[in-house]
């Protein structure tokens, strides 16, 4: 037996003993066997530790600490006071209402609360994602980039180091949170959260209203009819699917990324902002948004405003229209065309590295568009012409084989070669056929047709 008496140290016994309950005043029991373990504490504050197998730990009285060890799931109790639970696998925990605040310590990727157990610490390095229960919990995440749900009560999500999430994915209705503020005032489970050291949101599939802070944000929204705000910051928003969301970015260079057609609101001189989508098959960038990116494989109409826009196509056959200001107009893989305001007379072309530069001659219309990866050009008076730097064939009067300083006319009714490499043959509106020794692929993007 072990006789221990109060004030006289911290003592601790190790034991590969299959079972032992600690005496009176031992504060720690280490188990150092290979079976399984059954280990009991006291009334006072105890650590008990198992071992590689199958362990079932109680502490009873006081604030103790379990750890189950690897190998086995465990079975844990802490029973009455503030225990804490050092889980390194599928441990199963028992704590019953009323009986202190106990505490859940891991370093796995991710944890779900049990009831009666308010509290949830993470203690790796790398990335994780803690759910709480529907009580009032503490969920810290640690360095890494975590992903915290409190999933009802009065919760308090402490992100740590790390861009860090709030989640409200399976609220069962509407959130309102706001990281300006540090609280969601409604977490759609019935509760108000505390925010510190989060980053992003992400909002139900019911109608939220998510509001970053001075930082960069993350904020998506779900299926709802959403409203987000991204304040201060580089914020990227995401409405995402059914209603069409209200998105506002704020001040710094936002990005809103688009799967139906939201309303985006930017204003003067809150940095560069960016359009993308993959699902909508045509976008016309709205006042103060400066950038449009397809990222789909449909065929796609992208159109600027009046600033300098980059925009950018897919792999479809993608129609890109500038609108005014000095444009970039990217097309991407498939066969893309470039679309301009005026007549072909009005604009003088250059070839540049990697694509060609247009100079719109008058004044406060198209400006001076930088075009890339783009294989054709339409004018307002409907000529085409090729925009791949090798020239071909032209196929009526006053169409340009390529955009050429000095372009070449010739007959409507003759194919004429104009160099050994590719062809190109563009019209409008009527059918063209190559003589019987030539061939070519027919293309044709937003009613224009050319062979290649």
């Amino acid at each position: 037996s072990i006789v221990e008496f109060a004030g006289e140290g911290y003592d601790t016994i190790q034991t590969a003993l299959g079972s032992l309950k600690m005496a009176d005043n031992v504060e720690a029991l280490i188990y150092t066997g290979s079976g399984s373990f059954f280990g009991q504490g006291n009334a006072g504050d105890n650590v008990i530790r198992g071992g590689v197998n199958r362990d079932t730990l109680m502490g009873h009285a006081g604030n103790d600490i379990l750890i189950g060890g690897g190998g086995a799931a465990n079975e844990l109790h802490g029973g009455t006071g503030d225990d804490i639970y050092v889980i390194t696998g599928g441990d199963t925990i028992i704590e019953y209402a009323g009986e202190g605040f106990d505490t859940v310590q891991t370093a796995l990727s991710s944890f779900t609360l049990r009831l009666n157990v308010e509290a949830l610490t993470y203690i790796g390095s790398g990335d994780f994602t803690g759910t709480g229960t529907s009580e009032d919990n503490v969920i810290t995440g640690g360095a890494g980039n975590d992903t915290l749900a409190g999933r009802g009560g009065n919760d308090i999500l402490i992100g740590g180091g790390g861009i860090d999430t709030a989640s409200y994915a399976n609220a069962a209705s509407g959130v309102d949170a706001r990281l300006n503020n540090g609280v969601a005032r409604n977490d759609g489970d019935g509760g108000v959260d505390t925010l510190v050291g989060i980053e992003n949101l992400t909002g139900s599939a019911f109608d939220d209203v998510l509001i970053g802070d001075a930082g960069n944000n993350f904020l998506s929204g779900g299926t709802g009819r959403d409203t987000l705000l991204g304040l201060g910051g580089d914020d990227t928003l995401i409405g995402g699917a059914g209603a069409p969301n209200q998105l506002q970015g704020g001040t710094g260079d936002d990005t809103y990324i688009l799967t139906v057609n939201d309303t985006v609101v930017e204003l003067a001189g809150e940095g560069i902002d960016t359009i993308i989508t993959a699902t909508l098959t045509g976008y016309t960038l709205g006042a103060h948004v400066e950038n449009l990116t397809y990222t789909g494989a449909a065929a796609f109409t992208g159109t600027g405003n009046g600033l300098d826009n980059v925009i950018t196509g897919g792999s479809g056959n993608d129609v890109l229209r500038g609108a005014g200001g000095d444009d970039t107009l990217i097309g991407g893989d498939g066969m893309d065309i470039a679309v301009l305001t005026g007549l072909r007379a009005d604009y003088l072309i250059e070839q540049i590295s990697g694509g060609w530069r247009i100079t719109d001659t008058v004044a406060a219309r198209d400006g001076v568009d930088l075009l890339y990866g783009v294989e054709a050009v339409r004018f307002g008076d409907g000529q085409i012409l090729s925009a791949t730097p090798a020239a071909g064939v032209d196929a009526g009067a006053g169409k340009d084989p390529g955009p050429q300083v000095q372009p070449a006319l010739f007959e409507t009714d003759v194919l004429d070669r104009l160099d050994a490499g590719p062809r190109w043959v563009a019209y409008g509106g009527h059918a063209l056929t190559l003589p019987a020794d030539e061939v070519g692929v027919l293309h044709t993007v937003d009613g224009w047709d050319w062979l290649s």
